[in-house]
């Protein structure tokens, strides 16, 4: 595993927790025991890390993300998320959109 800070991708960057090898990724959260235990009964990742991951194996060209997640009374939790190209495709499709606004507006404010 090789720490990185910010990874920059063209306009786009993100900050994994890490690199792995040449195709993999790693994210480690922290979480309140009690959403810890929905994980151990669920065995699913938390939806709401989907878009964090999804986007970091766009903009590091990675295949998958070893997802970690603890508390620090309890075992850690781990699965391994592949990288989905039909919800990478919506994204991207979202951020340019969103940077195509952003520089517009900056380009406004700019000429004021």
């Amino acid at each position: 595993m090789r720490r990185v800070g910010f990874v920059r991708n063209g306009q786009v960057g993100c900050s994994p927790d890490g690199l792995v090898g040449d195709d993999g990724m790693l994210e480690i959260k922290t979480r309140l025991p009690h959403l810890m235990i929905d994980l151990f009964e669920t065995g699913e990742p938390p939806t709401e890390y989907r878009a964090q991951i999804q986007g970091g194996l766009w903009v590091c060209e990675r295949q998958w993300c070893d997802l970690v997640c603890y508390a620090p009374e309890l075992d850690w939790w781990s699965t391994r998320i592949e990288r989905d190209e039909r919800y990478i495709e919506n994204l991207a499709s979202e951020v340019e959109a969103f940077v195509e606004e952003l520089n517009t507006t900056f380009q406004k404010v700019a000429a004021a």
